[in-house]
């Protein structure tokens, strides 16, 4: 790949050029239109790059304290991934995540519940589905179970364990 085509020199060019206009705008007397016409672009770009970046860090920091396996790190993981939500992740090991720190502290409803809201924001991901699906059933709702695993094998009917598991709990269903 020509060294003009790789992200870093891209980047590199286009501070260059940032500068230059820069410096040719305070001489040329372009204030008022740079703050008017060029800096709203700025603006947008890094509040976009904040929407993306802190739910991202938010995330790692979860996983990284969920690693730790203790009391204190699992108290943490649940603050940073619980954060990492409500500053717009929509990511849905972000919820698994979450869903298995409060599992393993004993909160196996709000392991659902969590659970539940990753369902909500990426209706087809199967591992959230499937994972909900046995959260119900461990749980002991075994309608809301039923519901999620019907709504499972509908969307991913290839899945022979969670067809089967449905037939053995509605007999009437395919």
């Amino acid at each position: 790949m020509p060294w003009y085509r790789q992200s870093h020199w891209r980047i590199l060019i286009a501070l260059a050029l940032g500068l230059v206009y820069g410096v040719f705008a305070a001489y040329a007397g372009w204030g008022d239109f740079t703050a008017d016409w060029i800096a709203p672009f700025g603006t947008i770009f890094l509040r976009l790059l904040l929407l993306v970046a802190v739910p991202l860090v938010l995330a790692s920091l979860g996983r990284k304290s969920k690693l730790e396996g203790t009391p204190e790190g699992n108290e943490r993981a649940v603050e940073y991934l619980t954060l990492a939500i409500e500053a717009g992740s929509t990511a849905p090991s972000t919820f698994e995540d979450l869903a298995d720190v409060l599992s393993v502290m004993g909160r196996n409803d709000e392991s659902a519940e969590a659970l539940k809201k990753g369902v909500d924001v990426s209706p087809f991901s199967p591992k959230l589905l499937k994972k909900l699906t046995l959260n119900y059933i461990n749980l002991k709702r075994y309608e809301e179970a039923a519901t999620s695993m019907k709504r499972y094998v509908e969307l991913f009917p290839e899945d022979d364990l969670m067809r089967g598991l449905l037939r053995q709990v509605l007999p009437g269903s395919r």
